[in-house]
């Protein structure tokens, strides 16, 4: 690709990630009207021609590890990792001394 071509295609993408963000945030507002009208009417859903919007209570159990933490200690181990790389850095970071299927390992 040429630098125009790259220039384009960035501006391009640009102007649709902010087309995308205004319409989230229209979305956002029209969700919020469909909850208020809910709540008015005192009820979790909302039924039209072809559609049904429903917004409920959630209720979640989750488990308390600073209430378990001592015992916790006896079922754990730590582990460590890193998040994958572009396969473009591995070939980089590779090199032509470390042959490829050692790459991986790191």
């Amino acid at each position: 690709m040429s630098t125009n071509e790259l220039n384009t295609t960035a501006k391009e993408l640009l102007s649709i990630r902010s087309m995308i963000a205004e319409l989230e945030a229209e979305a956002e507002a029209l969700t919020d009207k469909l909850k208020a009208a809910m709540v008015e009417r005192g009820t979790e859903a909302l039924q039209g021609n072809g559609w049904k919007a429903t917004w409920k209570n959630v209720v979640s159990s989750r488990f308390d590890s600073k209430r378990s933490r001592p015992t916790m200690q006896t079922y754990t181990a730590s582990t460590a990792s890193r998040p994958p790389q572009p396969a473009s850095v591995w070939e980089y970071e590779r090199g032509p001394h470390i042959p490829a299927d050692q790459s991986k390992r790191i």
